[in-house]
């Protein structure tokens, strides 16, 4: 993609950590966008999860995130998921940090659009976090789950009074569940290949790690300062560091 003035970043939790189908699906799905641009994607069987991380301009955001999701819907069953661990839906959680030419008002109005368009075309509950959230108890993302673990015990936690969701009616969805959009401040570049140039960047060599399994080198990278942000992406300094380590590149 080519980058504007304004754009943000999209991180969304699927509950499947298995399904190589939907994995694949899921990435081309964005590497075909021209609006987006893939810069990190994460599975884990032992969480139950798959994680995306893409880049977008506000004008996309929306559009971009609901095809996901509107995906995740048409293929997950929640009812299958096996891990212990929480969660809401077949998509899970969503949300947009802002970067550059964004601030996190409009990042939570972009969560509050498509969380009325998920609620209104795909029958889904929607639950608002961070700064986009509806009540103030619910900034945080764990006061938003129920604390149940399966299918049947959200279907009778999101009747109560204090569980309904903020978008939609309090049924899940037959096989989705339900979901949680929300609005944060983009804190860190998860990704092992570029990182941000803002107000403020540190590159934590001494915690690089060469991962075999998935034949990369992950690269712990704080970021502060984003609304002052140049929004610049950089490769030279990550990648110089990574060799200087010895490290694959």
């Amino acid at each position: 993609m080519k980058f504007s003035d304004n754009y943000l970043e999209c991180e969304i939790r699927f509950a499947e950590g298995n399904r190589k189908d939907f994995f694949r699906r899921i990435l081309k799905t964005i590497k075909a966008n021209p609006e987006c641009y893939l810069y990190n994607h994460e599975d884990s069987s032992e969480k139950g999860s798959f994680q995306v991380n893409f880049i977008t301009s506000k004008e996309h955001a929306v559009d971009a995130a609901f095809e996901l999701v509107a995906i995740a819907t048409e293929m997950l069953d929640l009812r299958e998921h096996k891990s212990k661990r929480l969660r809401l839906g077949a998509t899970d959680t969503l949300h947009f940090a802002p970067i550059k030419g964004i601030d996190l008002a409009t990042c939570s109005d972009l969560a509050l659009a498509l969380g009325n368009r998920v609620a209104l075309e795909l029958s889904i509950p929607v639950y608002l976090f961070g700064e986009a959230a509806a009540r103030d108890e619910r900034k945080e993302l764990d006061e938003v789950r129920f604390g149940e673990f399966s299918f049947s015990q959200l279907e009778e936690s999101i009747k109560a009074t204090e569980n309904k969701p903020d978008i939609g009616e309090a049924i899940l969805h037959p096989s989705a569940g339900a979901i949680a959009i929300g609005a944060r401040g983009a804190k860190r570049a998860s990704a092992s290949d570029i990182a941000w140039l803002l107000d403020g960047i540190k590159l934590r060599s001494d915690l690089l790690e060469f991962r075999p399994e998935r034949k990369s080198t992950h690269i712990p990278t704080k970021i502060k300062g984003y609304a002052k942000s140049a929004g610049v992406i950089i490769f030279s300094s990550i990648r110089s560091t990574v060799i200087s380590r010895g490290l694959p590149w």
